[in-house]
């Protein structure tokens, strides 16, 4: 609710009338779900609905798909997820317009909250959607043997090589 407030703030100063905010959780299913609000850094980092080891509060939220959300009129080329662990429930709920708008998907997997088989769930999700997983900081493409052995799996800054992860949670 704060994140959502900021945003809606952010858009009225920067006249952004192209934007449709949404208080609403995007998962696979519409629902009300509860959401775990961690207090680690004031703005919600580490927030989900599946990590409840950081929360702060719990509320409860209507939760809605990417599907439900777009319409016909609505056809993005490009979706973020970064959803601390329910990244394969947001996948879910976006499977109509994956297959008909064919976006590219930039999903930041958060395997210490899924485990082993949360990753694997996703890597074979993503496949067989017919999407390849890549590192963004060198476009090539990684496998799960990859990713569980951490390689090529770290962005770094591809001027400096500096690990962003590091700089920017310090971990």
């Amino acid at each position: 609710p704060a994140t959502y407030s900021m945003l809606v703030e952010l858009l009225r100063k920067n006249d952004c009338n192209n934007v449709l905010p949404l208080q609403s959780l995007i998962l696979d299913t519409q629902r009300n779900e509860r959401f775990n609000i961690s207090e680690i850094g004031g703005l919600g980092v580490e927030s989900s609905v599946v990590n409840s080891g950081f929360a702060g509060k719990v509320v409860l939220l209507p939760a809605t798909t990417i599907d439900a959300v777009c319409s016909q009129d609505i056809k993005p080329d490009y979706i973020k997820i970064d959803a601390e662990g329910a990244e394969n429930l947001i996948v879910s709920g976006a499977e109509k317009i994956i297959a008909g708008c064919r976006p590219i998907l930039q999903i930041e997997v958060h395997g210490q909250y899924t485990g082993k088989d949360g990753v694997s769930k996703l890597f074979t999700h993503m496949e067989g959607l017919d999407y390849s997983i890549v590192n963004i900081a060198t476009w090539e493409k990684i496998t799960l043997e990859d990713y569980f052995a951490c390689t090529h799996c770290h962005a770094n800054n591809p001027v400096t090589g500096e690990d962003l992860a590091y700089k920017l949670y310090g971990q």
